[in-house]
């Protein structure tokens, strides 16, 4: 398989996830806004990482591990947003279904697991098969060390955030009161 197919597979798997994810939460509109709150916010943050936001971050020790992880990939719009369909907006809707189905430990679980997928896709998968599709050699350690902390903001998102848009609902106690 060339680079340019797996970017068209890699993108449209993408688009699926995205639209499967929106499917299954569409039963609760809570789910639904928080999943579209997340996902407006991931493609504009990876949207800044595709415009070289960090470019204008001197270099210091945030700019050289955690935002690497990031941006090692070469300036490729299809990139940058396949990724924030499929490791960000993705993830974060199954983290709320297994929320609602096995509880806020398994959430964290999940995300661990995440984070070592998104290590090894990243370190063995796309460094050993597309080498051409980065701009510098990254490291195991700064994938796993970016990307543990955008897992934990998501897994506490999903366990604690996601709160504020459920107490909303109608039936729920605030609302109970007006």
């Amino acid at each position: 398989m060339t680079f340019e197919t797996f970017k068209i597979a890699y993108f449209s798997s993408g688009i699926v996830g995205v639209a499967l994810a929106y499917w299954f939460v569409r039963k609760l509109r809570a789910d639904l806004i928080t999943v579209a709150v997340v996902s407006v916010l991931a493609i504009f943050i990876f949207l800044g990482f595709h415009l070289e936001v960090t470019e204008r971050i001197p270099d210091t020790f945030i700019e050289e591990h955690l935002l690497r992880a990031f941006t090692h990939l070469r300036k490729d719009l299809i990139l940058s947003l396949s990724n924030a369909f499929m490791w960000c907006i993705v993830p974060f809707a199954i983290g709320l279904a297994v929320k609602k189905r096995l509880g806020e430990v398994f959430v964290w679980i999940l995300f661990a697991l995440l984070v070592l997928l998104k290590t090894y896709f990243d370190d063995y998968f796309l460094i050993g098969l597309y080498p051409e599709s980065f701009t510098h050699s990254i490291e195991w350690g700064d994938v796993l060390f970016g990307w543990s902390l955008v897992y934990c903001a998501l897994a506490f998102f999903v366990t604690k955030g996601s709160k504020l848009f459920h107490e909303n609902e109608p039936g729920s106690r605030i609302w109970r009161k007006q």
